[in-house]
Protein backbone atom coordinates (compact mmCIF):
# COMPACT_ATOMS: atom_id res chain seq x y z
CA UNK A 1 0.00 0.00 0.00
CA UNK A 2 1.30 3.61 -1.05
CA UNK A 3 0.72 6.62 0.91
CA UNK A 4 1.09 9.95 0.68
CA UNK A 5 1.94 12.23 3.68
CA UNK A 6 1.38 15.95 2.46
CA UNK A 7 3.36 18.73 5.04
CA UNK A 8 2.56 22.07 5.00
CA UNK A 9 6.36 23.14 4.02
CA UNK A 10 6.74 25.63 1.50
CA UNK A 11 7.05 23.51 -1.96
CA UNK A 12 3.91 21.85 -1.14
CA UNK A 13 2.59 24.93 -3.58
CA UNK A 14 4.21 23.19 -6.13
CA UNK A 15 1.91 20.30 -5.61
CA UNK A 16 -0.81 20.57 -8.60
CA UNK A 17 -2.91 17.93 -6.85
CA UNK A 18 -2.99 15.14 -4.61
CA UNK A 19 -0.83 12.84 -5.76
CA UNK A 20 -2.14 9.33 -6.57
CA UNK A 21 -1.91 6.20 -3.44
CA UNK A 22 -4.01 4.47 -1.48
CA UNK A 23 -4.08 6.41 1.79
CA UNK A 24 -3.88 10.49 2.05
CA UNK A 25 -2.51 12.18 5.55
CA UNK A 26 -2.32 16.14 5.31
CA UNK A 27 0.29 17.47 8.30
CA UNK A 28 -1.29 20.22 10.00
CA UNK A 29 -1.79 23.53 8.09
CA UNK A 30 -1.55 21.31 4.24
CA UNK A 31 -5.16 20.18 5.28
CA UNK A 32 -6.25 23.68 4.05
CA UNK A 33 -5.02 23.05 0.49
CA UNK A 34 -5.94 19.51 -0.22
CA UNK A 35 -8.55 16.99 1.13
CA UNK A 36 -6.97 13.62 2.37
CA UNK A 37 -8.23 11.03 4.54
CA UNK A 38 -6.34 11.75 7.70
CA UNK A 39 -5.71 14.97 9.29
CA UNK A 40 -2.27 14.70 11.32
CA UNK A 41 -2.52 17.85 14.33
CA UNK A 42 -1.12 17.05 17.07
CA UNK A 43 -0.34 20.43 18.58
CA UNK A 44 -3.75 22.49 20.16
CA UNK A 45 -2.83 26.03 18.25
CA UNK A 46 -3.18 24.26 14.92
CA UNK A 47 -6.09 21.82 15.80
CA UNK A 48 -8.03 24.71 17.33
CA UNK A 49 -7.21 27.71 14.58
CA UNK A 50 -7.53 25.37 11.32
CA UNK A 51 -10.19 22.51 11.61
CA UNK A 52 -13.04 25.64 10.68
CA UNK A 53 -11.39 25.70 7.78
CA UNK A 54 -9.81 21.64 6.14
CA UNK A 55 -10.42 20.61 3.42
CA UNK A 56 -12.82 17.20 2.92
CA UNK A 57 -13.61 15.18 6.21
CA UNK A 58 -10.42 13.44 6.98
CA UNK A 59 -10.35 11.13 10.18
CA UNK A 60 -8.66 13.10 12.72
CA UNK A 61 -5.00 11.77 14.25
CA UNK A 62 -4.37 13.40 17.67
CA UNK A 63 -4.16 13.44 20.95
CA UNK A 64 -6.70 12.01 23.00
CA UNK A 65 -7.49 14.77 25.07
CA UNK A 66 -7.50 16.97 21.71
CA UNK A 67 -9.87 14.70 19.82
CA UNK A 68 -12.43 14.29 22.42
CA UNK A 69 -13.27 17.83 22.08
CA UNK A 70 -14.33 17.59 18.58
CA UNK A 71 -16.97 16.09 17.03
CA UNK A 72 -14.68 14.48 14.73
CA UNK A 73 -14.10 10.88 14.22
CA UNK A 74 -10.59 9.51 14.14
CA UNK A 75 -7.14 8.26 16.13
CA UNK A 76 -5.70 9.30 18.88
CA UNK A 77 -1.73 8.94 18.94
CA UNK A 78 -1.97 6.65 21.98
CA UNK A 79 -3.70 3.80 20.01
CA UNK A 80 -0.39 3.26 17.78
CA UNK A 81 2.08 3.08 21.10
CA UNK A 82 1.68 -0.79 20.45
CA UNK A 83 3.52 -0.63 16.71
CA UNK A 84 6.31 1.94 17.67
CA UNK A 85 6.50 2.54 21.70
CA UNK A 86 6.97 6.27 22.33
CA UNK A 87 9.42 5.81 25.09
CA UNK A 88 12.14 3.78 22.03
CA UNK A 89 11.84 6.45 19.57
CA UNK A 90 9.86 9.69 20.66
CA UNK A 91 7.65 9.69 17.28
CA UNK A 92 4.79 11.96 18.74
CA UNK A 93 6.88 15.09 19.42
CA UNK A 94 6.10 16.02 15.76
CA UNK A 95 2.87 15.57 13.64
CA UNK A 96 5.37 14.94 10.44
CA UNK A 97 6.97 11.75 12.43
CA UNK A 98 3.59 11.10 13.87
CA UNK A 99 2.00 10.60 10.53
CA UNK A 100 4.67 7.88 9.18
CA UNK A 101 3.85 6.20 11.98
CA UNK A 102 0.29 6.57 11.12
CA UNK A 103 0.98 5.51 7.61
CA UNK A 104 3.00 2.51 8.88
CA UNK A 105 0.01 1.64 11.08
CA UNK A 106 -2.35 1.87 8.05
CA UNK A 107 -0.29 -0.65 6.13
CA UNK A 108 2.08 1.23 3.99
CA UNK A 109 4.83 -0.34 2.83
CA UNK A 110 5.81 3.01 0.30
CA UNK A 111 5.12 6.71 1.79
CA UNK A 112 6.05 9.84 -0.40
CA UNK A 113 6.60 12.81 1.70
CA UNK A 114 5.77 16.07 -0.26
CA UNK A 115 6.29 19.83 1.80
CA UNK A 116 8.57 18.06 3.91
CA UNK A 117 11.33 21.02 3.81
CA UNK A 118 12.70 21.97 6.99
CA UNK A 119 12.86 25.62 5.56
CA UNK A 120 14.76 27.94 7.57
CA UNK A 121 12.25 31.19 8.33
CA UNK A 122 10.53 30.19 5.53
CA UNK A 123 6.76 30.25 5.41
CA UNK A 124 4.68 27.40 4.61
CA UNK A 125 3.10 27.16 1.09
CA UNK A 126 0.51 29.48 1.61
CA UNK A 127 2.65 32.27 2.31
CA UNK A 128 1.75 32.38 5.77
CA UNK A 129 3.62 31.30 9.46
CA UNK A 130 1.34 30.18 12.31
CA UNK A 131 2.06 32.58 14.95
CA UNK A 132 3.23 29.70 17.37
CA UNK A 133 5.55 27.97 15.02
CA UNK A 134 9.24 27.65 16.14
CA UNK A 135 11.67 27.50 12.74
CA UNK A 136 15.15 28.00 14.03
CA UNK A 137 18.06 25.92 13.09
CA UNK A 138 17.72 24.11 16.44
CA UNK A 139 14.03 22.74 16.35
CA UNK A 140 14.32 21.73 12.88
CA UNK A 141 18.12 20.15 14.06
CA UNK A 142 15.63 18.02 16.06
CA UNK A 143 12.82 16.87 13.78
CA UNK A 144 15.60 15.54 10.93
CA UNK A 145 17.37 13.61 14.05
CA UNK A 146 13.93 12.39 14.60
CA UNK A 147 12.70 11.89 11.19
CA UNK A 148 16.04 9.57 10.27
CA UNK A 149 15.22 7.77 13.52
CA UNK A 150 11.58 6.68 12.14
CA UNK A 151 12.62 6.32 8.91
CA UNK A 152 15.21 3.68 10.10
CA UNK A 153 12.44 2.37 11.89
CA UNK A 154 10.45 1.66 8.66
CA UNK A 155 12.78 0.89 6.52
CA UNK A 156 13.30 -2.08 9.09
CA UNK A 157 9.74 -2.90 8.37
CA UNK A 158 9.40 -3.09 5.36
CA UNK A 159 8.44 0.40 4.33
CA UNK A 160 10.17 3.03 2.08
CA UNK A 161 10.14 6.48 2.69
CA UNK A 162 10.71 9.10 -0.16
CA UNK A 163 10.83 12.81 0.17
CA UNK A 164 9.62 14.80 -2.49
CA UNK A 165 9.91 17.99 -3.75
CA UNK A 166 11.70 19.92 -0.78
CA UNK A 167 12.56 23.26 -0.34
CA UNK A 168 15.88 24.34 2.20
CA UNK A 169 17.53 21.72 3.68
CA UNK A 170 17.55 18.05 2.74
Amino acid sequence: MQTCILCPGPSLANLAELPTCHTSIAVNRAALRFGCDYWAALDYQTFTRDEPNIKGNPLLFTRAEYRHKTHRDGLDVEDLFGLLPHTKINWPLYSATAAMVLAAWLGAKRIDLYGCDWALHQPDFDGNTPEHSRRDMSRWAAETVLYSRVVDWLNEHGTEVIRHGTTGRS
